[in-house]
């Protein structure tokens, strides 16, 4: 499948292709979720060398509900660095990454949340219902999951400083 047509299949089994960075930490999935650029394959990286992490994918996570919890699964989109493995896990954070002159946890309003992880999703946004769905979807998970934001300096030091709020 290519990504578009992944996009367009996925919704309709409830499940949808998020644009983050997937780390396996401590049996539980931490979601780098950002535009291009932020840093989140930087600091995926950051957590594999301070804290022998599992990079699961640099650039796409498949978000999907088993019995009720969410969770990330890998996604053969890798992206540059062509990582991808098949490891599942129910997501404990998603940190909507930004970059920062210091590494400072942001905080965030429901709707802030909504709008910057939607604005990562794949899918056809052409098709209204679709959208609708993925946002229905995106609330629905931002209700079950934490998510947080961090402003965070391009250094290993931000993973200490993020361990704290996990």
């Amino acid at each position: 499948f290519s990504a578009a047509e992944t996009a367009k299949i996925l919704p309709e089994r409830d499940e949808f292709v998020l644009h983050a960075s997937y780390v396996f930490y401590r049996g539980k999935a931490l979601l780098f979720c950002a535009p291009s650029g932020t840093g989140k394959s930087t600091q995926a990286n950051f957590w594999s060398q301070a804290r022998n992490a599992i990079t699961v994918n640099e650039d796409r996570a498949i978000v999907f509900r088993q019995n009720g919890m969410y969770y990330a699964g890998g996604c053969w989109a890798t992206g540059k660095s062509g990582t991808c493995r098949n490891i599942s896990a129910p997501i404990h954070r998603i940190i909507l990454l930004e970059q920062g002159a210091e590494n400072t946890v942001v905080r965030l309003s429901l709707a802030e949340k909504v709008k910057r992880i939607t604005a990562q999703c794949s899918f056809d946004s052409g098709d209204i219902q679709m959208r609708e769905r993925i946002v229905c979807d995106v609330l629905d998970l931002v209700e079950a999951v934490s998510v947080i934001g961090y402003a965070c300096v391009n250094d290993i030091s931000a993973v200490e400083e993020l361990e704290k709020h996990l």
